[in-house]
């Protein structure tokens, strides 16, 4: 069941502010405007409210709410996406795979570092996933992209250029 109306968003917004660190809803707070302020703050106590009554689906919905009221907005986005990545840990698995490829495609789409915290949790969680799922071959592809990347050849060479030269004595 979707709950479309503002009470019901602002309630899942709610819940999110319990789950995730204050500071990253501090900056999103401190680069929105007053209006949008507000409407975040409301979908934070809904989500809060719903994940308060274990009412994990409800929170979700109000954070996915809050995610589309605000399209391109990392930075509402990725903490309300962790959010839902950890208050769904025991939960359905379609919000575990929701969060964690949301997060994977910002990380590919250049909004956060590969050392971030955050990035980790999303991988680890969606390569369990698939694996249960026996989704073996996408899996892997996941494995593979969450691997550094090797130094290029370039590198190798310059590298290889500052090391001493062996002494002929």
């Amino acid at each position: 069941m979707r709950l479309l109306t503002r009470g019901v968003v602002s309630r899942a917004l709610a819940a999110a502010c319990c789950l995730a660190p204050a500071a990253p809803f501090a900056r999103q707070a401190a680069q929105a405007g007053e209006e949008d302020t507000q409407r975040i703050a409301a979908f934070r106590k809904l989500a809060n409210d719903a994940y308060a009554r274990e009412e994990v689906e409800a929170g979700n919905l109000h954070l996915r709410d809050m995610i589309e009221s605000y399209p391109g907005r990392w930075d509402i986005a990725s903490p309300a996406l962790l959010a839902i990545l950890h208050a769904s840990r025991n939960g359905p698995e379609e919000w575990q795979e929701y969060a964690a490829t949301r997060v994977i495609a910002g990380y590919r789409a250049g909004k956060m570092l590969r050392t971030d915290p955050a990035l980790r949790d999303a991988w680890r969680t969606l390569i369990t996933l698939l694996g249960y799922q026996e989704r073996f071959l996408q899996a892997r592809a996941e494995i593979e992209a969450s691997r550094p990347e090797p130094p290029s050849s370039k590198t190798k060479r310059i590298t290889r250029s500052w090391r001493p030269m062996p002494s002929r004595t």
